[in-house]
Parts: structure tokens; sequence; C-alpha cells
């Protein structure tokens, strides 16, 4: 039978990839998911070409918005989803209340701008619920503080991996 120790390093070993600080940076990076809603409103796909290794997007549909709106839609979501605003602690009221009241500006900003941004009454609203989906999902990570609680326990398996891997080093092993 495994000794508790044993079982812990076993974890440890097992999940050692998911709690390093790349995890912590996986977590907090919104790249990956502003790119995706870029690429949606520019109606365009994203590849790496095999053969030069080079970015490349293509057309994949309609663009939803021109340029300019895609810029300015752009720029205000990533005023939304950051590594700052996912470290807060809300609780279920708060949270409904700040869904409501982004997808109401939002909805607005996006209306009051449709002729300028040449975006179509047919994509207003699929533009409006594609982003509220995606800050939804990415928002209730502020919930009761389940993200700050999360990288606690990042931050313990990091210091347990790091202070077991430094015992079997130097002249005296333990």
């Amino acid at each position: 039978m495994q000794s508790q120790q044993e079982n812990n390093n076993q974890h440890l070993s097992d999940n050692r990839q998911f709690t390093d600080g790349g995890s912590i940076k996986l977590r907090l990076d919104t790249e990956d998911l502003l790119n995706r809603i870029e690429l949606y409103i520019k109606g365009t796909t994203a590849y790496i070409n095999p053969q030069t290794g080079e970015y490349e997007e293509v057309n994949s549909g309609h663009p939803k918005a021109n340029k300019h709106g895609v810029q300015s839609i752009m720029g205000r979501l990533s005023l939304l989803l950051n590594p700052q605003t996912v470290q807060g602690n809300w609780k279920d009221e708060r949270f409904i209340d700040a869904l409501y009241n982004i997808r109401m500006s939002l909805a607005e900003d996006i209306m009051v701008n449709r002729e300028d941004w040449n975006i179509s009454t047919n994509d207003y609203m699929g533009i409006i619920d594609s982003i509220m989906e995606a800050l939804e999902a990415y928002l209730s990570r502020l919930l009761d503080n389940k993200e700050r609680e999360s990288y606690a326990h990042t931050m313990r398996s990091m210091e347990s991996n790091t202070l077991q891997s430094k015992r079997g080093l130097g002249i005296f092993k333990n």
C-alpha cells in the first residue's frame, strides 16, 4: 500500500503540465478568444500555410462589419476580456447585472454605428449574441472567487513540485 506522500508525489507528477506557470498563463491569456471573435466578425478563417509557415486569413463567409467596425468592436472587447477582469469576486446578482449592462451597451453602440460600420440588420443580433456567449463564459470565472482559488491550488502544486525536485540535488541527498 502506498503512503500518503507517495500518492501525493504521483498526483503531482501526473499533473505537472497543468500545475506550472504555463497553466496560469493559459487561463489568463485572452488572445485566442479575442482572435476567434475578430475572425468571426471579419468573416475569415485563419491557418498556418504549410508551404510558407506564415499565418494567413482567408474569407470563409461575408464580413459582418467593415475594418473600422471590427477595430472598434475589438478595442472595446479587449477592455472586457483581459487578465485583470477575470480576477474579481462577484456574486450571482453582480454577474447578471454586469452581463445585462454589457449587452445593452454593446447593442446600443453597434446600433448607433451600424451604418458607419457596414453592419447589416441580419447580422446585428448574431454579432451581439456571439460576443455575449463568449463574454459570459469568460466572466463566469469571476463568480464566488473561484478563479483565484484555483490559482492558489496551482501555486501550492508548483511549490510542492519545486520542493520535491530540489531534494535530490547537491552533495547531501535526502
